[in-house]
Order: C-alpha cells, then structure tokens, then sequence
C-alpha cells in the first residue's frame, strides 16, 4: 500500500497501492465496497476532496486522476435497500 486518506466522516478509508488500484473499504465491517482501476502505473497517491465525494489520484504513469468516489448502492430496492426476504 502506497497512501491512505479517510473520509471526512471517517466510515471509509481509501488505499492504493503498486497494482494500479484504489480502493475504499467500509471502516466498521473492513469490506470493500468499491476499486476504482485505470492508472497504467502504480498509484502512489490519493487524497479523497473535502466534499467527500470525490478523490484525486496520481500515479507513476503521469496522470493525476479525479473519481467518483461514491460507492454504487447495492443491488435491491431502488435506493439501494437490500429488500428482506
């Protein structure tokens, strides 16, 4: 892992490392709730912008990056409610 930065409400944290990825973890159940790929370099640094919703990412390959970093809700319900069975 090359750089973290925190959420500013401090449930998610984001990583990246040398395999071109970022990730971002649920802090409380330490799962993975989105990778975010297209460097073609290692990434070796990530900052998530102060409204949360968006990171800055670059990497070895040259590129500075901003993403979307708003996990998608997950399958279910239309606001992303999983419907109980």
């Amino acid at each position: 892992m090359e750089d973290v930065a925190f959420h500013p409400d401090g449930k998610r944290v984001a990583t990246c490392s040398a395999d071109k990825t970022i990730r971002i973890w649920d802090v409380a159940t330490a799962q993975e709730i989105l990778t975010l790929n297209g460097h073609t370099g290692p990434v070796n640094s990530i900052r998530l912008l102060a409204d949360g919703q968006r990171l800055m990412s670059a990497s070895d390959d040259g590129t500075i990056r901003i993403w979307d970093a708003t996990p998608l809700p997950e399958k279910g319900t239309p606001d992303g409610n999983v419907a109980n069975p």
